[in-house]
């Protein structure tokens, strides 16, 4: 969810009970601006929270277009500590092998330099050893975590002359009858799926339009997002059942949208098995 669209998102997600307090707005609102004017991010999105026993983290991205076909999320982390925002670490295969064994439904310490898994017995006191910490785990998290939601409206974006994926200048939002229809949305990543490479990778007017995202319709498990129309407020909350914590709004014939988690960065694992 965009910074300057922070407590409009939350006046659409509230009724769903995702919200923050008034002192945790005002320090996001303080502390992502300055990292916006320190990392030169023409926009900075709060991606959500992750409760901790001792504390929790705040996630944060920007997006680094250089002049690449996907534009990248470069993610940042807090605590409520002292909301400093730094770099999440950058995770190697290896590391994330190793993190992918360790107990998914275990609670986050909130203490970012905690180690996961003890030293080994054997260690030479003089080696130089990278450990995984907690903050690491957190990486993992939000990498399995965006992966698997992401929500955007398909039309929003398009691909321009250069093949690069930008925002669609005419999107003014979509239509109140294509809210509720899980075809109307999509995964804002590479696409996975092999048609719709094909159409990203086309030269014709095709591949301008929406047809390069991987829609929800196409998400794994089967029925993992739960969808609520608020007629009221003429808008739609999503809600992924696989991440429970993470949800999505749009509003009819506006370009208001976003996405937000808030939740204990745990996988329900058993979706797939309650249908």
């Amino acid at each position: 969810m965009e910074l300057c669209d922070l407590e409009l998102g939350l006046k659409f997600l509230s009724s769903q009970g995702y919200t923050l307090n008034v002192g945790e707005i005002a320090m996001l609102n303080a502390n992502l601006n300055k990292l916006q004017a320190e990392e030169k991010f023409g926009k900075v999105f709060f991606w959500g929270k992750m409760f901790g026993k001792a504390r929790d983290y705040y996630v944060a991205y920007g997006l680094r277009d250089a002049n690449v076909e996907f534009p990248a999320k470069q993610f940042y982390v807090a605590t409520d500590e002292k909301f400093e925002f730094a770099d999440v670490p950058v995770l190697t295969d290896d590391d994330a092998a190793r993190i992918a064994t360790f107990s998914g439904d275990a609670a986050f310490n909130g203490e970012p330099d905690s180690l996961l898994f003890p030293p080994p017995d054997d260690v030479d006191e003089n080696a130089e050893l990278e450990y995984l910490t907690e903050l690491h785990r957190v990486g993992y998290t939000i990498q399995q975590l965006n992966h698997d939601t992401s929500v955007v409206p398909a039309s929003a974006y398009v691909l321009n002359d250069a093949h690069q994926v930008v925002e669609a200048p005419d999107f003014k939002g979509l239509p109140y009858a294509a809210l509720g229809d899980m075809a109307s949305y999509a995964h804002f990543r590479p696409a996975e799926n092999v048609g719709k490479l094909r159409a990203m990778a086309r030269d014709d007017v095709e591949w301008k339009n929406s047809n390069f995202l991987d829609r929800l319709t196409s998400s794994l498990p089967k029925k993992s997002w739960a969808c609520r129309l608020d007629a009221g407020n003429s808008a739609v909350q999503l809600r992924s059942l696989l991440w429970p914590g993470y949800a999505f709004f749009a509003v009819a014939n506006k370009g208001y949208f976003g996405g937000l988690y808030i939740g204990h960065g745990v996988r329900n694992n058993d979706l797939a098995f309650l249908y």
